[in-house]
């Protein structure tokens, strides 16, 4: 016999307590007298409902944008009011800045497998049930959950998913072949990070352009202020870098093509060795990764290749102004937070000319085809010969990395949601 989402999620709350009224205790209104304060009638402004459920774990881009954005925006706009919420049942975060930040911070005390389960199986129960309403949520992460009121943006970073498929893992591709038209038809508003695109998603998904918002992201001033030598020091020792080296940044997955960036040293190998430089590929293993270490092993380059694995936020401006220079061969990107962060480092960049990649680095970097090892090989080569180049491209990039900042994200968002909110752009649309 089935079972319907509220036997479900009365089964939980029989089993373990957990209720799903959010002002029931369980649910944590982490910062008791003040949030009230914010619920009070008459206050002024659009009331905000923000998911940051991405910002839990092993961050990547996504999360990455989420938690900049959840930092910085309710500091900057007293005007309007946040929630910030998640399903936190093993209560996993443990953010200082954002339990004592303006924003009211929910912690939902029910399993998010569960909830999510009953959303793609019932489409229900609508999220603003569980997390109460707001004028309007915004959900980073593509897809739109079941929602009764409010007002609702979507986040749609790339359509990488179309253009290159067999980049995308099986799941995620059902995943958003069950979900995403039905959530850009409900979406008020898109929000995306490049212009490249929002010209995809008005090209590729049908999206009218006035429903498209382009927000850049930022880079944190971490990466801005020069690392001590301590901390250099410290962070070589701890991922085990060699004391030269070429750095890629990126979850190791095909998308980011890191194959062909092997392949390339692999080629030049003798020269680089005689330079005492290695290759360190920084990053959680994604889906798919098997091959990129089967091709490290083919070259013979266990010794030259450095795997370290997720780098803790706090360690990487250290591991960029320890390298070389960024390498950062990708198929295709949104925007590419790593081209910023390198830049705002003081780091040359050599990318793959695809993509939005000219947008964010402007001229200031080197450009190779993504399919050529030849070519990225002789880049690579010449760069790291060229000191006086690599200076040039060092301060180019530095002064281009100032237009990217967190609080010009958080403006430009905030933009966006009152347009959004008060139906604004929808006036713009072309009969």
């Amino acid at each position: 016999m089935g079972l319907s989402w509220r036997d479900a999620l009365c089964r939980v709350r029989a089993s373990s307590g957990v209720a799903l009224d959010p002002s029931d205790p369980m649910m944590d209104h982490a910062q008791g007298r003040k949030q009230k304060a914010l619920r009070r009638e008459g206050a002024a402004g659009v009331h905000v409902a923000i998911d940051i459920q991405s910002v839990v774990g092993l961050r990547s881009g996504v999360g990455q944008f989420t938690y900049h954005l959840a930092r910085t925006l309710p500091a900057l706009d007293p005007q309007n009011r946040y929630t910030l919420f998640l399903f936190d049942f093993r209560r996993r975060l443990r953010d200082s800045t954002l339990e004592a930040g303006p924003a009211r911070l929910l912690k939902v005390r029910v399993p998010g497998l569960l909830v999510r389960a009953c959303w793609d199986l019932f489409r229900a129960p609508p999220v603003d049930a569980i997390v109460g309403k707001a004028d309007l949520f915004h959900f980073p992460n593509y897809v739109i959950p079941p929602l009764a009121e409010g007002r609702v943006v979507a986040s749609v970073y790339d359509v990488s998913f179309l253009r290159y498929p067999e980049c995308a893992s099986a799941h995620t591709l059902r995943w958003l072949d069950r979900n995403l038209e039905r959530s850009l038809e409900r979406a008020d508003g898109i929000v995306t990070i490049s212009e490249f695109s929002k010209a995809e998603i008005v090209g590729l998904l049908g999206v009218p352009p006035w429903k498209v918002r382009v927000v850049y992201p930022g880079v944190s001033e971490a990466f801005r202020r020069p690392a001590p030598e301590a901390d250099l020091a410290r962070v070589r020792k701890r991922y085990g870098l060699p004391d030269r080296y070429l750095l890629a940044v990126g979850t190791l997955e095909p998308r980011k093509n890191l194959a062909t960036l092997v392949k390339a040293f692999s080629i030049e190998r003798a020269f680089f060795r005689s330079r005492r430089c290695g290759l360190v590929l920084a990053g959680a293993r994604g889906w798919k990764a098997g091959p990129l270490f089967e091709e490290i092993g083919r070259l013979n380059l266990q010794k030259d290749v450095v795997v370290p694995g997720y780098v803790d936020d706090r360690d990487l401006p250290a591991l960029y102004q320890g390298a070389a220079m960024l390498v950062f061969p990708s198929l295709y990107e949104g925007f590419g937070m790593p081209l910023v962060e390198a830049m705002a480092s003081g780091l040359p960049v050599v990318a793959s000319d695809t993509s939005s990649h000219r947008e964010v680095l402007g001229e200031g970097a080197v450009f190779v085809s993504p399919h050529d090892p030849d070519s990225l090989a002789r880049a690579l080569k010449d760069l790291l010969l060229d000191q006086e180049r690599r200076r040039a491209l060092a301060a180019s990039g530095t002064a281009r990395a100032a237009q990217f900042t967190w609080e010009r994200c958080a403006r430009s968002m905030k933009e966006a949601y009152e347009s959004f909110a008060l139906g604004t752009d929808s006036a713009t649309r072309v009969a």
